[in-house]
């Protein structure tokens, strides 16, 4: 996952500056805040991000890309770094 590419809120993003919040962490571990996450194929990335604007779906947004491997990462400032298992469980 690229972090430049996540699209974090205006208001979220201002309140981190205000109040010194990790957006990024709050984002991957805080819960509470959910948007839909799903794969699609690199060949029928264009025609579903302009279906989704065609019928004034949702903004769909590239984040990163699924590589052959086990694990999670992201990218930010051209640095990498793993994906802690932890954050809010639904079922506790």
């Amino acid at each position: 996952m690229r972090v430049e590419n996540v699209p974090f809120s205006k208001s979220a993003l201002e309140l981190g500056d205000k109040f010194g919040i990790d957006i990024l962490e709050q984002g991957l571990y805080g819960g509470g805040d959910y948007e839909l996450l799903f794969t699609a194929s690199e060949e029928r990335w264009d025609e579903l991000k302009d279906e989704f604007s065609r019928r004034d779906l949702v903004k769909v947004t590239k984040i990163g890309r699924v590589v052959e491997g086990s694990g999670a990462s992201c990218v930010k400032d051209g640095k990498e770094f793993g994906i802690r298992r932890e954050g809010y469980e639904h079922f506790r």
